[in-house]
């Protein structure tokens, strides 16, 4: 079967994608999937999750390098493997009710991959500031002045200028994105072993390859909260600018060259006949399928398989109202998208659970079939 037998009113919305009608209908769906979120009790769980989460990191990656002043304090490794390990225990425990972003870096990642709203990227990012904000402040209650110094302000290394600096967190930032999107990717079956760890692995080369340049810090939350105790302000531009544009450059790198799941224009592309370069296999778990044992030719194959993929995701969306965070990669759900993935469901359990039946529903569809379905099915 070929492309072409695809019906004619799926390969004409894939052809206009700007037309008035097909804005209206993305925007409605926009509209009722951040309306949802708000109201979901799932939101507000996971940024009251967010915020103890970041106030604990605050409280403990900032403790861990405080020192009593004329001592020598903690070596770098002892600092970096100690939050390493502490965000790896953190996302583990986290991830099931929030997704453990701690931090708002990691939070438009996700937002501009579709996973999550905007109206969740917006709670989650004043929950964590205000998190870390609480954390600073209670280390410094509770601890001897002695000790408090800084109180762990993030500032550039001694000799770094602030755009060095602010180079060197949209570099740290952006492997750090890179690996975390890459771990999270439903199509990958070749990981093996615990996500959090890897996570904080991660988290740890950074740190010893950043920490004396600009403080690597990674995290505009973490920056903020020591920031707004102690009164001062002068570079936390750097810490903001920086982990937030390396996120959205490591994350979109990722998903637009390296993920499993088809690129969205790819597909596109087959349904209105042009060819697409087959993409390599193997490395991030996709498999070669050009020839069987026999020699038989899967191209034919391949092009139904993006046809079916297409219409299961079209399907998806008019059971779903059109929510990215379903649709875009199927492990995700909008409730709380994080480091493990699949983490949550909407807060509307029924609503949820009804839909999810019709998607199961057409979990597997006909290609023959479909040529002649109903106007109203495609």
């Amino acid at each position: 079967m070929s492309v072409a037998s695809i019906p004619a009113r799926l390969r004409m919305e894939a052809r206009s994608t700007t037309s008035l009608h097909e804005d209206e209908t993305a925007f409605a769906k926009i509209v009722t999937s951040e309306l949802l979120d708000i109201k979901s009790v799932r939101l507000w769980r996971g940024a009251v999750a967010e915020f103890l989460g970041t106030g604990l990191l605050a409280v403990f990656t900032i403790g861990m390098g405080l020192k009593k002043e004329g001592e020598p304090g903690p070596s770098l490794l002892q600092a970096a493997l100690g939050c390493g390990f502490f965000i790896s225990a953190l996302v583990s425990s986290l991830s099931n009710v929030s997704g453990a972003h701690l931090n708002p870096a990691v939070s438009i990642a996700f937002l501009v991959t579709r996973q999550i709203t905007f109206t969740r990227f917006v709670v989650y990012t004043v929950f964590q500031t205000t998190g870390a904000v609480a954390g600073a402040g209670l280390l410094k209650v509770i601890l001897p002045t002695s000790y408090v110094g800084n109180l762990g302000l993030t500032a550039p290394g001694p000799g770094i200028t602030v755009y060095e600096a602010l180079g060197v967190e949209i570099l740290i930032t952006f492997f750090f994105l890179f690996v975390i999107l890459s771990l999270v990717d439903p199509g990958r079956d070749d990981l093996a072993g615990s996500v959090p760890l890897m996570v904080g692995l991660t988290l740890f080369v950074n740190i010893l390859f950043a920490a004396n340049l600009s403080g690597a810090s990674m995290n505009p939350a973490r920056a903020f909260g020591p920031a707004m105790i102690l009164g001062n302000y002068e570079h936390l531009w750097v810490y903001w600018a920086g982990p937030l544009a390396g996120a959205v450059i490591g994350s979109l790198t990722y998903d637009w060259f390296f993920s499993t799941s088809p690129v969205e224009m790819d597909s596109l592309k087959r349904l209105a006949g042009k060819e697409v370069p087959k993409k390599d296999s193997g490395l991030y778990g996709l498999k070669d399928k050009a020839h069987d044992h026999d020699g038989h030719d899967d191209h034919q194959e391949e092009e139904e398989d993006y046809a079916r993929h297409l219409l299961n995701q079209k399907l998806r969306r008019e059971h779903t109202n059109g929510l990215p965070g379903d649709m875009r990669k199927g492990r995700f759900h909008l409730g709380s998208t994080g480091y493990l993935g699949s983490m949550g469901q909407l807060s509307t359990a029924g609503h949820a659970s009804h839909r999810e039946d019709d998607i199961k529903s057409h979990a597997s569809i006909n290609m023959a079939d479909l040529e002649h379905a109903p106007e109203s099915k495609i």
